[in-house]
Formats: structure tokens, C-alpha cells, sequence
């Protein structure tokens, strides 16, 4: 069976783009709430739990990013891998030189190539960048629906059989690096689902009008409600079978969430803001805890009230600062240096 994609739409972009918005808010919330505001970790779990959002996303975008390179009639994974490459890798190693003066710990060489980085969601999305183009070419064959039952079949199977390991191999299988929400290589999971989204036709002719019923914003509003408490009760700590089961919910939950967007029966307040900060979700993520260390040397402490105040009135340049990297990590993965035909030869950007 051949698919192909449902015709793309600016709203089915910015929606996705919105998603990894919501991602990137909850995961600095549930940071800056649990270092500096609360002594528990709840928010912590949910903004773990929220990562999910950029998996789906993450896997919606590179659905449409390996459509178009295939219709360019060039398509070549080695020029596919350096653009991941230059687009990823860059702004982590600026973001481990952050780590690096605030520890005076060097960086060994795994953390240098992310197989065992410091920021365990940069080893995850690496796995989900080199699986991608697999995981299209299985798509486009069999169809979403079984591509969709074959992988989490897959991932049920391994998880199963992870369970039955020795304790201290257990611990490695379930570790951040292979796992995600306890389910073996789970972040591949979340990141076909929005692969498969990508092949089912869910954005509606409604979605995205520039003036939506006030029922899609309140039904917007009322998802995201039930999103925040889902992710805090999914993502408390549990044992290994309870956890595996919550996050298939996890899954169910995120799911939901990014399919009524879609389809346009509800819209995201805010979503100007959200787009914004989900075009710079990565460098947000990446350099949050370099911009709180950098506060605190200058004087500005954040656990006291004033330095809290000057971090809030720095974080415009904050901002500016992550906008600013994404757009030159973006402009570097699209030199014509660095780009290659399958016979070796450059060739121009087909973004």
C-alpha cells in the first residue's frame, strides 16, 4: 500500500509549531517552579511528561521536511543527516561550553557526541532524527494505521522482554537514554505518532480561519485544562509496569490533545506567543539552565525575591538570545557547503 501526505497547510505547521510552545512552557514552569519556588517535584514529573508534545510534533514535522526532500526527485540521507547534524549539534555544544563553566566539569567524549548528554532529551530527539527517514519509508508503504500497530507492538514486545532482565541491565534498558516514559525506546513511540499524523487527513477546511467561533477558543481552553492536571497524574513517579501503562495514557492523552487541534475544533489561546516559542524550543531548553547560572554570577541570585525580579526583567533578552541562535543554527544547516548530493555534488536547500 503507497500513501502519500494530506495536502500541507500553514495551519497545520503553526499548530505543531504551537505544540512544542506548550512544551517548551510547561518544561521551563515545572523547572523554575520546582529550583526556586516549590520543594516538591510534581511540576518537575509533568514538565517530564510534557516532552511528549515535542516528540509529536518533532515527528509530524519530519513527516512533512522527508514528503518534500522525496518530491525534490534528490533525496539523499547523507545530505538529510548533515542538516540534522548542523541543525542540532552546534547550539548543544555551545550549551554544554554553559555546563562546562558553571561546573568546571569537562565534558567526556559520550556527552560531547550525545549519546549520554547531560540534557537527556537531546540523546532522544538524535535517536528519533536518525530513525526518521526508516520510519517514513515503512509509513509510506504499509499506511499510518498499520505502521502505527507494528511499532507499538514492537515497543510493547521490547519493554516485556526488559522486564525479564537481571536488575542492574534493567537499569541501563530503562535508563533516559534508551527509554522514554518506561517503555523501551518510548520517545521513538511518541515521534511515530506524529509521523502517522502526518498520513491521516485531520486538518478540517474550518481550522485555523482568522476569525474562530468563540466555542473553538473556549474548547481550546478547555483542552489545555485537561491536559496540565494529565500530565502531573501520568507523570508522578510509579513502578515499572504502572508506569509503562501510564504512558500509554501518556501517549492517549497527547494524542488527543494534538488531533483536536488539527482538525480545528479547537483553538490555542496565545498561539502567536506559543508559535514563537515553539520555533525556539531548543535553544530554550538547551540554555535555561546557563541563563539562571549566568543571573546568579552577575548577582542576580533566583532563589531570593530581588533576583527573581531581575531574571523575569532579563528574560526578553533571554529570548532574544535563543531566537537569535536558532536562526543561525537554521542558516548553518542550509549552507551550500554543507550540503550534498547522493553522487557528492551541492546542491541548493529543498526547504
Amino acid at each position: 500500500m503507497n500513501s502519500s501526505l494530506p495536502q500541507s497547510t500553514p495551519v497545520a505547521r503553526d499548530t505543531t509549531t504551537a505544540l512544542r510552545g506548550i512544551a517548551i512552557l510547561i518544561v521551563l514552569l515545572s523547572h523554575f517552579l520546582t529550583n526556586f519556588i516549590v520543594s516538591h517535584d510534581s511540576f518537575g514529573h509533568a514538565g517530564n511528561a510534557a516532552v511528549a508534545l515535542f516528540f509529536i510534533a518533532s515527528g509530524y514535522g519530519n513527516a512533512w521536511s522527508l514528503e518534500k526532500r522525496q518530491a525534490g526527485g534528490h533525496f539523499s540521507l547523507r545530505q538529510l543527516y548533515c542538516d540534522r547534524f548542523f541543525r542540532l549539534y552546534p547550539l548543544y555544544w555551545l550549551a554544554l561550553c554553559g555546563i562546562w563553566a558553571s561546573t568546571n566539569v569537562v565534558p567526556d567524549v559520550w556527552a560531547f557526541l550525545a549519546i549520554k548528554a547531560p540534557y537527556w532529551f537531546v540523546s532522544a530527539i538524535i535517536q528519533c532524527a536518525v530513525a526518521a527517514p526508516l520510519l517514513y519509508r515503512i509509513l509510506r508503504r504499509v499506511g499510518p494505521w498499520r505502521f502505527s500497530l507494528g511499532l507499538f507492538g514492537l515497543l510493547a514486545a521490547a519493554t516485556a522482554g526488559a522486564m525479564g532482565l537481571p536488575e542492574d541491565l534493567r537499569a541501563i534498558v530503562f535508563s533516559n537514554t534508551v527509554s522514554y516514559r518506561n517503555i523501551v525506546l518510548g520517545h521513538i513511540g511518541f515521534f511515530g505518532i506524529g509521523l502517522a499524523l502526518a498520513f491521516v487527513p485531520l486538518a478540517g477546511p474550518q481550522a485555523g480561519t482568522a476569525t474562530a467561533p468563540l466555542r473553538t477558543k473556549a474548547l481550546g481552553l478547555l483542552a489545555l485544562a485537561g491536559l496540565l492536571p494529565g500530565l502531573v497524574l501520568l507523570g508522578e513517579p510509579k513502578g515499572q509496569l504502572a508506569a509503562s501503562l501510564a504512558g500509554l495514557g501518556l501517549a492517549a492523552l497527547c494524542t488527543a490533545f494534538t488531533v483536536l487541534l488539527l482538525t480545528g475544533w479547537a483553538q490555542l489561546p496565545f498561539e502567536r506567543a506559543l508559535v514563537f516559542l515553539g520555533r525556539n524550543s531548543y535553544a530554550l531548553y538547551l540554555f535555561e539552565p546557563s541563563y539562571f547560572w549566568a543571573m546568579a554570577s552577575l548577582g542576580f541570585n533566583p532563589w531570593t525575591r530581588a533576583g527573581l525580579i531581575w531574571c523575569v526583567l532579563a528574560a526578553p533578552a533571554f529570548l532574544f538570545f535563543c531566537q537569535t541562535a536558532e536562526s543561525l543554527a537554521g542558516w548553518l544547516s542550509r549552507r551550500p557547503m554543507f550540503r550534498f548530493e547522493a553522487d557528492g555534488k551541492t546542491t541548493p536547500s529543498t526547504r
